[in-house]
């Protein structure tokens, strides 16, 4: 849960994460109370919008990449490697690629 990440100075009121905000949180309200020495408090509401921190999404350099392979090899020479910009997109170490569809019966 997202409130285990909030963290509050006691002393100085200052607001940190202590841990990663899970993906699906958008927007949190978060209600805070300050006491001084002879116990009297006030309440106010710490409202947060969580931005994404890469909102585009992963594109291919291209939208078709062309090779050709001799029958009966199983590899391509020289392979064959698409490529997608990450520069505002994502981490390129959590980046992952997968065939979705084919018109091959079997790789």
């Amino acid at each position: 849960m997202f409130m285990h990440s909030l963290r509050i100075d006691n002393e100085t009121g200052d607001v940190y994460l202590s841990g990663p905000v899970p993906t699906d949180t958008k927007v949190v309200e978060v209600e805070l109370v300050a006491t001084d020495g002879g116990g009297k408090s006030s309440t106010a509401k710490l409202h947060l919008t969580i931005r994404d921190e890469f909102p585009e999404a992963p594109r291919f350099d291209s939208h078709v990449y062309n090779a050709t392979i001799v029958e009966n090899r199983d590899r391509f020479q020289p392979p064959v490697r698409v490529r997608v910009s990450t520069t505002s997109c994502c981490r390129r170490n959590h980046l992952s690629y997968a065939q979705i569809i084919s018109n091959v019966e079997s790789l």
